[in-house]
Formats: structure tokens, C-alpha cells, sequence
């Protein structure tokens, strides 16, 4: 059945990217519309996430997302995988700051960065950016230590926070000089799949772990079945 509804897909992903879904094969409508509880063309990123779970190639699948789609494409790969997930998170600590997307697992604090470079310079522009990011994690875990950050609360345990850096273009995966993960959109997904053999990017040990207070809950985006 998984490799029916993959090659359906497979075949069918340009109706899906240009919206003809009336042409798409019934069998593969019946199985998106099961997962999402809704009719997929009102939810590309969690169409994305379907075609990923049936062997669709993170390439293909990320091909259905515009660029307003980037950062709750991250947000819902976050809570797929257990994660509480919050956009827009703004601390102060030396200065203002602005997380793009938070995510909390039981042991995990993901600081995700979501870049729309430019072709151009990207190169250059990537441990600038990759050094920012460090020193946001850094602010951030001050910033927890003093409980100034509206939204989130401290509880006993032990955690990590890494930052990573995801990006529109395709970067691959790579590390920064100083560590930071940096990848692009379509690998983001195989990245949270090996949360738990992470070992080349850097981790900031904290001793606490954290939560999103009741009335700041993250964003149900779906009821993907996952």
C-alpha cells in the first residue's frame, strides 16, 4: 500500500504543486485527507510531511512549499517528532532578540534560524550568521538563567540547546567553524530523524529544562497522525 500511494505520488506531484488536486488519483487524496483531517490543498506543509512518511525524497516532497510555507515547515517537523514548538519568541538580554522557531523536546532546546539567502554571497555569509546564532543561544540560555523570557518556564533536569540554521537554499549539511548546524530546508527533516546521534554540532549544556507556559501553547498546525 506504502509503495502504491509512493508511486502515486511520485507521478502526481506536479498536479499537487500546481494545485490541480480534481486530477490527483483518488487513492492518494483518501490517504492525505485520513492523515490531515482536512482537505490538502488547504495544507501544503502537512501534505510535505505525508509524502515524507510514504518514502517521498525530502527534495520532491519540499517542492509543494512556497517560501511563506519556511518556517511553520519546521514548526510542524518539530511537533511530529514530540517537540513543543513556538514562532516569533523575543528575549532581551544585551540586546533584543528573536528566535524563529523554539522547539522543546524532554532533553532538547532547538534554536532554529530560517535564512532566505540570496544566491549571491551566500558563502560569505554563512559563519557571520552562524556566530550571531551562537551568540543568540548564548543570550538565551542568560536570559532563562534570570527568568526573563515571557512564555517560558524553568523546571529542574538537564538539558542541551543547539542552535541550527536552517536555510531556503540548498546548503546541504555543514558545520560552522564554530559548530553551528547549518542545513538546508529539504534535509531538515533527516536532521530531526537523528536528534539523538547528534555529535559533530555544537550543544550548550544547561541545568534545567524548560516548558511553554499553559496560556502560551504552541501552534496545533494539524492532526497529522505521525
Amino acid at each position: 500500500m506504502t509503495s502504491m500511494l509512493k508511486d502515486l505520488a511520485e507521478r502526481q506531484l506536479h498536479l499537487m504543486i500546481l494545485g490541480d488536486w480534481k486530477r490527483v488519483d483518488p487513492r492518494l487524496l483518501e490517504y492525505l485527507e485520513g492523515e490531515l483531517g482536512t482537505e490538502p490543498e488547504r495544507d501544503p506543509i502537512g501534505v510535505a510531511f505525508c509524502l515524507l512518511k510514504i518514502g517521498v525524497s525530502p527534495e520532491r516532497a519540499t517542492s509543494l512549499l512556497s517560501w511563506k510555507d519556511f518556517e511553520a515547515f519546521c514548526m510542524r517537523g518539530l511537533q511530529i517528532h514530540g517537540m513543543e514548538a513556538i514562532r516569533g519568541l523575543r528575549f532581551k538580554n544585551d540586546r533584543r532578540y528573536e528566535i524563529d522557531v523554539l522547539g522543546i523536546g524532554e532533553k532538547l532546546i532547538l534554536l532554529i534560524d530560517c535564512k532566505m539567502w540570496s544566491m549571491r554571497g551566500r558563502s560569505g555569509k554563512i559563519e557571520p550568521v552562524a556566530r550571531d546564532h551562537l551568540r543568540k543561544a548564548k543570550a538565551f540560555d542568560e536570559a532563562m538563567r534570570s527568568g526573563s523570557i515571557n512564555g517560558l518556564i524553568k523546571e529542574g533536569g538537564k538539558s542541551q540547546i543547539i542552535p541550527v540554521i536552517v536555510s531556503w537554499l540548498d546548503t546541504g549539511v555543514v558545520r560552522s567553524k564554530e559548530g553551528v548546524a547549518i542545513m538546508s530546508l529539504r534535509n531538515f527533516p533527516n536532521f530531526l530523524n537523528s536528534l539523538d546521534e547528534l555529535e559533530d554540532f555544537v550543544k550548550i549544556d544547561v541545568d534545567y529544562r524548560i516548558k511553554i507556559r499553559r496560556e502560551t501553547p504552541s501552534r496545533n498546525l494539524s492532526v497529522l497522525r505521525f
